[in-house]
């Protein structure tokens, strides 16, 4: 992937450097970073916070070191909408570099702010396969934005994905809005099992989400066994649920 490319989607220098960097070679520490782009450390630390600010890079811990890799290719496409050739371009170079690390058995992400939601969003449209969430606070709407929901929930149907939500108590009139749409279940649970994290499922991928954090976070797990398990818990809470 030539730097240029990432360069017209408004990535700076470095940033385009580590960002095809840890395409390649990643994850990798901040240090390590740094030595193999040829960056002084600080402006290698900048360029990653920039990274993450704009959901392309996420950071884990493993073994008492922290690590930075791409969180996915598709990131592209919320970053710069209106430059469509050259993130189309710049999405099949990097899906090809990405297969490698798509195929590892366990992948753990933390993204930080609403980019991260809406790029989570969009994720899961991705696979085509039915959406679990359970542990939905009320206030969701208004934090995420009504008209960027519906917006989603359209596209959603159109591609044909049903998608299954039990909320907290107390969101009367958004379940009743909900089950009014094609592809669409909600319920919600009492309030002794309300819980201030969301929980989304669909296929191998597992998000936990904290949208009263600030700034909120998304841990995303890409494991099978993981998701299957929680998959079958939502199915538990369904049965519970109103």
């Amino acid at each position: 992937m030539h730097e240029g490319t990432l360069a017209a989607l408004g990535l700076s220098r470095n940033e385009a450097k580590i960002f095809r960097l840890l395409l390649e070679g990643g994850p990798l520490s901040a240090g390590a970073v740094a030595k193999a782009a040829g960056i002084h450390r600080a402006n290698a630390y900048d360029a990653l916070q920039g990274l993450q600010q704009k959901v392309l890079v996420a950071h884990v811990e493993k073994n008492g070191t922290t690590l930075f890799g791409v969180t996915a290719p598709s990131h592209l496409e919320a970053l710069v909408r209106g430059k469509q050739d050259a993130l189309q371009k710049a999405l099949g170079e990097a899906r090809t570099l990405h297969v490698r690390q798509e195929h590892s058995s366990t992948r753990v992400e933390v993204m930080e702010g609403m980019p991260a939601i809406r790029a989570m969003l969009q994720r899961l449209l991705e696979g085509g396969q039915p959406i679990f969430t359970y542990g939905i606070p009320k206030e969701i709407p208004d934090i995420v934005g009504k008209d960027f929901l519906l917006r989603y929930h359209r596209k959603r149907i159109r591609k044909g994905i049903p998608m299954f939500h039990i909320y907290n108590e107390n969101a009367a009139e958004r379940i009743r809005f909900l089950n009014s749409l094609p592809r669409t279940e909600a319920k919600y649970l009492p309030e002794k099992y309300n819980t201030p994290a969301t929980t989304l499922v669909c296929g191998d991928h597992l998000y936990l989400v904290d949208v009263f954090a600030q700034p909120i976070q998304v841990i995303h797990i890409q494991n099978a066994g993981m998701a299957q398990a929680y998959a079958r818990y939502f199915q538990l809470l369904r049965k519970l649920a109103k």
